[in-house]
């Protein structure tokens, strides 16, 4: 119910006003949640080009094609993330993850050492350290 509400809401923001990033990149996010991968792919799309400087959207949009395999579109998307936020220490340690299931040894310990640099308190795996 709460989805519908928000999804109205989005929708008569998008329509009033479609020229407005964050309303594409929350109706994104709310057809994520829902489980609609296809509508939420979309919308992001449209919020980056709306708005390329956007790091959640990256984020979020990164986030969306790990949870569905695409690990090629998520390690680009955390890239644009970590240029847009280089300080932010989870792009980097999703992004390690992601080379780290790839079998990029090096590349993978590379982004957990900057995590773990900009957040101590992180835990590295075995083998990555």
């Amino acid at each position: 119910k709460k989805f519908d509400l928000a999804l109205a809401d989005y929708n008569k923001a998008i329509e009033l006003k479609p020229d407005i990033a964050d309303s594409y990149f929350g109706r994104g996010s709310v057809y994520a949640n829902q489980g609609k991968f296809d509508l939420a792919i979309k919308d992001y799309n449209k919020a980056a080009q709306l708005n390329p400087n956007n790091p959640s959207l990256y984020y979020s949009r990164g986030y969306l094609y790990a949870s569905h395999g695409d690990i090629e579109l998520s390690i680009a998307d955390f890239t644009k993330c970590i240029a847009l936020m280089p300080n932010a220490p989870d792009p980097y340690y999703i992004r390690a993850q992601l080379y780290a299931r790839q079998n990029k040894v090096a590349e993978a310990k590379a982004d957990y050492a900057m995590a773990k640099k900009l957040n101590p308190k992180l835990t590295i795996p075995p083998g990555f350290e």
